[in-house]
C-alpha cells in the first residue's frame, strides 16, 4: 500500500490517502470481504485553495415568491396593452350587441328611431353666455321640446357654443331648421341644421309621407292658447274641406291644448295652399308655425267629423274675439250674422273692393302706433261692412257664399287685422330681482307662488339678456289673468328687496310679450 496525492474538485486537494495495490485488493476480495468496508474508516480532509461558488445543487434560502421590479417603459407598454385589450373588448360587445339589436328590431322600431333622428337637431355659434333655458324659449314656439343637451367646459365652466335639441314630433324640428338657421340670438347668428348622424333628412321624410300617405295632412304649432280645434279648423277651412282637426290635450291642464295640432284635408292642393298661406300668419296675437306632417298616422290622435263654413273671415273673428279684453263685450255681442255679411263674399269679388280693403289695412297699420280706441274699432268694421255691402248690391252674388274661399296672405291679413287684439291679461315685469347664479328650477314655483297673493297668475316667463356692458340680466315676466291684479302686484313688490337686491316692479305691454319680444 502506498500514499498517492489527488486533486479534488472547486479547489479542494485531498490528503495523503493509502491507496491499495491491485494483488491487495484481489486478496481482499478472495477473503470474501466486501471493498466497501475497506474504504469506510477513511475519512478525507479537504482544504480550501481558492473561492467558492453556490452551484446550481447548493441550497438556498427560502423567501416568498416576488415579482421583479419594471422600470418606466415596461410599465407604459403594459399600460397601452391594457387600454388596446379593453377597446378591442368594448368595441366586440358592442358590435355583437348591434348584431343582435338589428336581428330583433322590428319594423315599427326602426320607424320609431327614424322619427327620434328626424326630432333632432343641432344648434351652433350659441353665445356664451345664452343658458339652457334661453335656447329653449327661443325654440319652443315650433312645438314642444323634449330635451336640450349642451356640452359644458370644466375649465371655463361654460358651454362649448353648441347643443342638440331633441322635440317631441319631427314637423317642429323640420320648421326650426328651415326658419331658425342664421337667425340671431344673443348677438350671434345661429348654425341649425342636422346632426351628423343623419346629414340628409329629405329621404327619409318622403318614404314616411310616401308610405303614410301624409300628403293630406299640415302640422299647426303656436296656436293661441285659447283657441279651439272648431276655431282652428274654421279658419282653414279657407283652403278646402277638411276631414281632420287636432290640438292634443295638455295632461297639466286638461281643458287646455299643448299649442300644436293636426289638419288634414280632402286634397293635397288645399294642404300645400295652407302652408304656402298660412305659415307666419298672425292669428290672435301669436305667429303661427304651418308645414306638412312627418308623423305616421299613429301618433295623431283621432280627430272629430268636420262642418263646412261659409267664410274664412267669419271663423277667424269667431276664433279671435276669445282673446279680446273683458271690456270689449260691444264688439263680442255682435251677432255672427253681422260677421258673416261683412266678409263673405263670392270668388266673382271685383278687385276694387280688395283695393279700398288694402286702404283699410293702410289705416290700421298708421293707427295700430297709438292707442287703439274702440270707437275706431267700431269706425272701421262699419267701413268694411260699407263696402261689401256696395258689393252685394251691385253683384248680388251672396247666395254663392258656402263655396267662397279668400285666396292669399293679403286678403286675410286685412280682415284679421281688424279682429284681432291684445288678449284679456296683465303682464308685469321684475327686473333686478336675481342674477345668472340664483336661477334654477324652483325659482318659478317660487315667483308664482308669491305672485298668487296679488291675482291669479297665468304662467312665469324667466328670460335672460344681454347689457349694454355685456352682462347677463335675468328678466322675470308674470302673467296674470287681469289688469287690476298687476297693479296690485307692482304696488307691493316694487323696491321690495329679495336676496340682497332690489327689485324693480313694472307694466309690460302685452302685444310685445305676447309676440315673443321680451327685450323691453
Amino acid at each position: 500500500m502506498s500514499l498517492t496525492p489527488l486533486l479534488g474538485l472547486n479547489g479542494f486537494g485531498t490528503a495523503n490517502i493509502p491507496v491499495l495495490g491491485l494483488g491487495a485488493l484481489g486478496t481482499t476480495l478472495n477473503l470474501g470481504i466486501p471493498a466497501v468496508s475497506l474504504l469506510s474508516p477513511l475519512k478525507p480532509n479537504y482544504e480550501q485553495l481558492g473561492p467558492v461558488y453556490n452551484g446550481p445543487g447548493s441550497l438556498h434560502e427560502r423567501k416568498p415568491f416576488t415579482l421583479v421590479p419594471l422600470d418606466f417603459e415596461q410599465r407604459g407598454a403594459i399600460d397601452r396593452a391594457k387600454k388596446f385589450a379593453m377597446e378591442e373588448s368594448i368595441k366586440a360587445a358592442l358590435a355583437k350587441q348591434t348584431r343582435q339589436q338589428q336581428l330583433l328590431q322590428t319594423p315599427a322600431n326602426k320607424k320609431a328611431q327614424t322619427l327620434n333622428l328626424l326630432s333632432r337637431i343641432y344648434v351652433g355659434s350659441i353665445s356664451y353666455d345664452l343658458k339652457e333655458e334661453s335656447i329653449k324659449v327661443a325654440f319652443s314656439p315650433f312645438g314642444p321640446i323634449r330635451s336640450v343637451t349642451m356640452s359644458w367646459d370644466a375649465a371655463t365652466q361654460k358651454h362649448k357654443g353648441f347643443a342638440f335639441i331633441e322635440f317631441e314630433h319631427p314637423e317642429a324640428a323640420h320648421l326650426a331648421v328651415d326658419q331658425m338657421n342664421n337667425a340671431s340670438l344673443g348677438g350671434r347668428q345661429l348654425k341649425v341644421g342636422r346632426p351628423s348622424n343623419l346629414p340628409q333628412a329629405d329621404p327619409l321624410i318622403t318614404e314616411l309621407v310616401t308610405e303614410y300617405k301624409l300628403e293630406k295632412k299640415i302640422y299647426i304649432a303656436g296656436v293661441h292658447a285659447d283657441l279651439t280645434e272648431e276655431d282652428l279648423k274654421l279658419v282653414f277651412e279657407a283652403f278646402g274641406k277638411i276631414t281632420c282637426c287636432k290640438l292634443p290635450a295638455d295632461p297639466a291642464r286638461p281643458t287646455k291644448h299643448r299649442g300644436f295640432g293636426y289638419i288634414e284635408y280632402e286634397s293635397e292642393q288645399s294642404a300645400n295652399d295652407a302652408v304656402a298661406s298660412m305659415n307666419m300668419f298672425d292669428l290672435g296675437g301669436q305667429f303661427l308655425r304651418v308645414g306638412k306632417a312627418i308623423s305616421p298616422p299613429e301618433d295623431q290622435l283621432s280627430t272629430s267629423s268636420t262642418s263646412t263654413s261659409t267664410a274664412v273671415t267669419a271663423p277667424a273673428a269667431a276664433a279671435t274675439t276669445k282673446v279680446l279684453p273683458s271690456g270689449a263685450e260691444n264688439v263680442k255681442g255682435r251677432s255672427p250674422g253681422s260677421l258673416s255679411s261683412a266678409s263673405s263674399l263670392t270668388s266673382g269679388v271685383n278687385t276694387s273692393l280688395l283695393n279700398s280693403l288694402a286702404t283699410t289695412s293702410e289705416q290700421d297699420g298708421q293707427m295700430a302706433s297709438d292707442a287703439l280706441s274702440w270707437d275706431r274699432i267700431e269706425a272701421q268694421e262699419a267701413a268694411a261692412k260699407a263696402a261689401v255691402m256696395n258689393v252685394e248690391e251691385d253683384d248680388g252674388l251672396l247666395e254663392h257664399q258656402e263655396n267662397f274661399h279668400i285666396r292669399g296672405r293679403d286678403a286675410r291679413n286685412v280682415i284679421m287685422q281688424k279682429l284681432i287684439r291684445p288678449p284679456p291679461r296683465g303682464v308685469m315685469i321684475l327686473r333686478n330681482m336675481v342674477g345668472p347664479e340664483d336661477c334654477d328650477d324652483d325659482l318659478e314655483t317660487e315667483v308664482k307662488d308669491e305672485c298668487c297673493n296679488y291675482g291669479t297668475v297665468d304662467r312665469v316667463v324667466i328670460y335672460q339678456e344681454l347689457d349694454e356692458e355685456g352682462q347677463l340680466i335675468i328678466k322675470i315676466f308674470v302673467v296674470f289673468t287681469d289688469f287690476e291684479a298687476v297693479d296690485r302686484a307692482i304696488a307691493s313688490l316694487n323696491g321690495r328687496y329679495f336676496a340682497g337686491r332690489q327689485v324693480i316692479a313694472e307694466r309690460y305691454d302685452t302685444e310685445k310679450f305676447e309676440s315673443n319680444d321680451l327685450t323691453g
